[in-house]
């Protein structure tokens, strides 16, 4: 006579479990193409549970899932977000004042309005938005909360913060992956991957010419030192260099260590005797 098998409460393994949710059910059992209720083990073996089929949930407004067209379909009140957003302040206090003053000089209008944002657009980092009063239902025209970068083109200007932000990226060993990552944790909205990486090469692009039109001005300076010298404009010149290795177990400042794979040197050109030294490195 086969014994059935008990867990240690004294309860049989092959015994009827109670009606699990939808959600246990699916991580229980395994319902074949033909309808059948599986229980395998990690090899795929048969259990013995008895187990009933789960009642379909009913839809519920609050759901992520089953309630998402309802909550779509809800009035938006972003008031009630809990969202951080990244706002210029004197812009903000603008908006504000204004839409005061243009919602007092209207007819029939509330005596004390309570504005809410009714619509926002995001660009990059930054925010446009206009604020609709609840009691009355003004509504003011949009605004922009940043600051634009006049670039002498046509078409839309684009905001500080967004390049800021690439400025920085670029002088840092994180990329635009970390950077939305740090900005997610902020509980920022972030900005479009496409978008960034197209600020980014923009950003590159200007930082590389503007530090070809420094170099060149270093150039013409240490020859116009050199003249000033009696000495051709091609002489040479001292310069400090410092270098960055690409190495975990540098232990000291004589000992770079010997898996070193890349070297970021710094030179830094001085044509005068007191900037000869080098100006991080110790000496010996």
């Amino acid at each position: 006579m086969a014994v059935s098998a008990v867990q240690e409460g004294g309860e049989s393994l092959a015994a009827w479990k109670p009606r699990l949710t939808e959600a246990e059910f699916e991580r229980v059992a395994k319902v074949t193409p033909g309808g059948l209720i599986e229980i395998p083990d990690a090899e795929g073996r048969s259990g013995e549970a008895k187990l009933l089929r789960p009642k379909h949930s009913v839809p519920d407004d609050n759901d992520d899932n089953d309630g998402l067209l309802s909550t779509y379909l809800k009035a938006d009140d972003t008031s009630a977000s809990e969202e951080m957003r990244l706002y210029n302040k004197g812009k903000m206090q603008y908006m504000y004042n204004e839409c005061i003053l243009q919602h007092s000089i209207q007819k029939n209008m509330c005596a004390i309005p309570e504005f809410t944002i009714a619509r926002e657009v995001k660009y990059g980092l930054c925010w446009q938005c206009c604020l609709r009063c609840t009691k009355c239902g003004f509504t003011s025209s949009m605004y922009k909360l940043y600051t634009e970068i006049e670039t002498g083109k046509k078409g839309r200007k684009p905001a500080a913060p967004n390049v800021g932000l690439q400025v920085g990226l670029q002088e840092s060993t994180t990329g635009n992956a970390k950077g939305r990552l740090i900005l997610t944790c902020l509980n920022l909205p972030v900005p479009n991957r496409s978008v960034m990486q197209k600020t980014a090469n923009k950003v590159a692009a200007a930082t590389a010419t503007m530090t070809l039109a420094d170099l060149a001005k270093k150039r013409d300076n240490i020859k116009r030192i050199n003249r000033l010298r009696g000495l051709p404009e091609n002489s040479p010149i001292n310069i400090a260099m410092d270098s960055r290795y690409n190495s975990a177990t540098i232990t000291g400042a004589y000992h770079a260590g010997q898996n070193a794979s890349q070297a970021r040197p710094d030179p830094g050109g001085r044509p005068t005797f007191p900037h000869a030294d080098a100006r991080l490195c110790a000496h010996q």
